[in-house]
């Protein structure tokens, strides 16, 4: 049970630093389009549009880092080998 304590507890830790980065990037993306808005230059612009396709990677890694933060942790039990009942059942 200590280990499934664990991984919950790197879960929960993963999706608040997945939450915080997400919130990062989303003010990083929206002074980027202001950039692109306000006229950047000729010469800044492809520079502005990687900043916005490296926030779109950094989206797409805190989604990830969400995902693996809500998968439910492996509960561990006691079983009876001598019971009768089958102690095997597929879980889905």
């Amino acid at each position: 049970m200590q280990q499934a304590d664990q991984m919950e507890a790197i879960g929960r830790m993963t999706s608040a630093v997945a939450h915080d980065f997400n919130n990062l990037l989303t003010v990083i993306r929206g002074f980027s389009e202001l950039l692109l808005l306000d006229g950047a230059t000729e010469r800044g612009r492809p520079k502005v549009e990687q900043i916005i396709a490296a926030v779109d990677r950094g989206s797409a890694l805190a989604r990830q880092m969400l995902a693996f933060g809500a998968l439910p942790a492996a509960r561990s039990r006691t079983v009876d080998t001598m019971s009768p009942e089958p102690a095997t059942r597929l879980v889905v």
